[in-house]
């Protein structure tokens, strides 16, 4: 009996095919890879790198079990790469409560909408903010998210933070205390299943960075961080391969009994992770910046010390110059990209910051946004336009750091701070 003819698309080279499923959606892919074994074959890792490369939890009970379906194939275990995890707030889980209850899909317009994929999981999702600040805490977590981690031979990087922008009224006023403990029990949690599923991971992140910016800040308290020494010896037990961290705190969550020594709790989670050659560091909430951040970045000029960092992100903060001088000149030696951004000077001056700067023979690229010194915000101009960003990149401007450096100094004077300046923005 003769070999049925091939189908046009199984004539195509992979790279072909791979371009025509870029564009299709995933019923349509689905439904691509059912026309034949071949075909089937020919898109296999592909469709694996596509959709399970990258895998999103909110740490309910439905979306842990999903986990552990996908880590039970050796195929779709082995090609998760990272893992997204997304939490929602008090008032995304009260309109899932609200929605479960009346078992209507979609729901009224009158409910908020929380994205959850699949309708049948409604009931599972509501639970899992009573649970974690219930007695089910931390079992309602850890035992699954282990299993699942340990399935994931090639995991590299853990992203922990929030599904979707503060709800609007939390940007006038305090973020609500149960959140925070959510929040907090959360962290703790997922740092308890890392540890006991004996995964190296390369990459932490609390927040979603894009490029040079942060958003979806994890924004957990401060006294999150303080740790036992005990603690902190077994986090540092499974971080000797972290490449990059991001940390998003609240420092003036002013709830907290603040002991002395709690500045430092930050400086000693990053001590965990001696050979970081890229760090982000959001130390208040971009909306409520205390002077309790000023504190924190203090303790990290005293005490931290990275001698591999290449990258360094620091965000929504109150600041003393002096502090930033010691903490950049420290890591000048191996320091290539500095990013700040919504940072307020309490003493000093940007000024005296740059002049340093140019001390830091290697830096390729300096981006600032944002900027508060003491008499206003800095200001740029650029192509007859003031902005409140720019960026000094070498690589694109084709010109010396310290050219671009001796520029954007030569702009200001200790009385007129804020007057713009022509940038060599790219």
């Amino acid at each position: 009996m003769a070999n049925p003819m091939p189908s046009p698309i199984e004539g195509l080279p992979v790279e072909i095919l791979d371009m025509i499923t870029t564009n299709l959606d995933l019923p349509a892919y689905q439904a691509l890879r059912l026309t034949s074994r071949h075909v089937n074959l020919l898109s296999l890792s592909n469709f694996a790198k596509t959709y399970f490369s990258e895998l999103t939890t909110t740490l309910s009970s439905p979306s842990l079990d999903r986990l552990l379906s996908i880590c039970r194939s050796n195929y779709w275990s082995s090609a998760v790469t990272l893992l997204d995890i997304k939490l929602f707030n008090h008032e995304d889980y009260q309109a899932l409560t609200d929605i479960s209850r009346i078992g209507m899909w979609p729901p009224p317009k009158r409910f908020t909408h929380v994205p959850v994929t699949k309708p049948e999981n409604i009931s599972g999702e509501s639970t899992l903010y009573n649970d974690v600040l219930g007695s089910n805490y931390p079992d309602c977590i850890v035992d699954r998210l282990v299993r699942s981690l340990q399935g994931f031979s090639n995991l590299k990087a853990v992203r922990f933070r929030t599904n979707s922008c503060e709800p609007f009224d939390w940007s006038i006023t305090t973020m609500p205390r149960s959140d925070e403990v959510f929040r907090s029990r959360c962290f703790h949690a997922v740092l308890d299943a890392i540890t006991k599923s004996n995964i190296n991971l390369q990459e932490f992140t609390m927040a979603r960075m894009r490029k040079s910016t942060m958003s979806r800040y994890a924004d957990i308290p401060h006294s999150a961080l303080l740790f036992s020494t005990s603690r902190l010896a077994e986090l540092q037990s499974r971080s000797s391969n972290l490449k990059s961290l991001t940390c998003s705190i609240i420092a003036g969550c002013d709830r907290d009994t603040r002991s002395p020594g709690w500045e430092n709790g930050l400086s000693k989670f990053i001590a965990i992770a001696p050979n970081l050659q890229r760090l982000a560091l959001s130390l208040d909430r971009s909306f409520h910046i205390s002077r309790y951040s000023a504190s924190v970045l203090r303790s990290l000029a005293l005490s931290c010390r990275l001698s591999q960092l290449e990258d360094l992100h620091l965000c929504n903060c109150l600041i003393h110059e002096e502090d930033l001088t010691v903490f950049v000149r420290a890591h000048a030696p191996s320091l290539r990209q500095l990013t700040l951004a919504n940072i307020h000077l309490l003493t000093g001056s940007w000024i005296s910051f740059w002049i340093m700067l140019k001390e830091v023979e290697g830096l390729q690229r300096f981006r600032i946004a944002d900027l508060h010194g003491t008499r206003g915000t800095i200001s740029f101009r650029r192509h007859g336009r003031v902005h409140e960003k720019t960026r000094l990149d070498v690589k694109k401007t084709g010109r010396r750091m310290v050219d671009m450096l001796d520029h954007l100094i030569a702009g200001f004077t200790a009385i007129m701070e804020a007057e713009p300046v022509e940038s060599y923005a790219d």
